[in-house]
């Protein structure tokens, strides 16, 4: 190994080091953003607020397969339940120079709406350690998964509150839920629901 290749190596792991993933960091936004899902009307200006740009995205992107995945995949599960779908409404924005992606599906049900909000970093690696994510809320999470290559945990929303279970999930791009989605990597999500008054 030369000389250079040695120091720019030292280098990429200093920085490594000192740079971990900012999980606390993304965790924050998603909750910011998800939050401001919880009413339909005026969604998109309040995400836009918090500096999210809406983006369409490039379909042999992950988030391009991800979004193909789910338009094909959601009337089958909410239809059943007698939804009425809408397209999914896809933002992007940047923390410390990472692409993170978030994805809004509304639908409406019965004289009320159902919002799924999901935050995705398709790059991020695996969480070192389950509790780093258990320990992301003070409240005790009510699942926890840790396989080879598949991360979970949920906290129980506030159904009074219209707030669904929360839900961080990391998939390794080698698990069959990887290839049956088109996207790996970590990812934040929320539902919310409550009354339509239009």
């Amino acid at each position: 190994m030369s000389f250079v290749a040695s120091i720019l190596m030292k280098i990429g792991a200093a920085y490594s080091m000192a740079d971990p993933y900012p999980l606390q960091e993304a965790f924050s936004i998603f909750e910011k953003s998800c939050d401001a899902t919880s009413q339909l009307d005026g969604v998109e200006d309040r995400l836009l607020s918090l500096g999210w740009v809406n983006k369409i995205p490039d379909t042999d992107s992950a988030m391009g397969r991800y979004t193909a995945f789910i338009k094909a995949s959601a009337p089958s599960v909410l239809g059943a339940e007698g939804a009425t779908i809408s397209a999914p409404l896809t933002f992007e924005t940047s923390l410390n120079h990472r692409s993170l992606h978030l994805m809004l599906l509304p639908s409406k049900i019965e004289g009320g709406f159902i919002v799924g909000c999901r935050m995705m970093d398709f790059l991020a690696p695996e969480p070192t350690d389950i509790k780093n994510v258990t320990d992301l809320r003070s409240e005790n999470a009510i699942r926890k998964v840790h396989d080879d290559g598949l991360m979970i945990v949920e906290w129980s929303g506030d159904e009074e509150f219209g707030e669904g279970d929360t839900q961080v999930l990391y998939i390794n791009a080698d698990h069959a839920v990887a290839k049956q989605t088109g996207a790996a990597g970590l990812s934040f999500k929320k539902t919310h629901f409550g009354v339509d008054n239009q």
